[in-house]
């Protein structure tokens, strides 16, 4: 299954970043994560395990992208911090390439 990352790329106003894993992900992922979880559960429910399974590697597969998406963020903001400019312009140019 394929994850559509333009499907993950929100607005600039509903980026809020956090922890990984922990809820922490930015408003329209953690939303799809929370509707594949409901659909992974009903599939379950109706043991349709292939269609369970199916939906575990999409939900996976999203909060890997978040996690390496969260430690980019991190990255830029310490990069701002040293006031190293060129990385931290490499470091966006790398995030908005994932998020395309």
């Amino acid at each position: 299954p394929e994850v559509d990352l333009k499907a993950l790329r929100p607005p600039s106003s509903t980026v809020r970043m956090g922890k990984p894993g922990a809820g922490g992900f930015d408003v329209v992922t953690a939303q799809k994560i929370k509707e594949l979880e409901a659909l992974k559960a009903e599939a379950v429910r109706n043991e349709e395990y292939d269609n369970a399974k199916q939906f575990k590697v999409r939900i996976d597969a999203l909060r890997n992208v978040a996690t390496k998406l969260y430690q980019l963020e991190n990255d830029k903001r310490n990069a701002i911090a040293a006031e190293d400019y060129d990385q931290a312009k490499a470091l966006k140019l790398e995030v908005e390439a994932i998020r395309r």
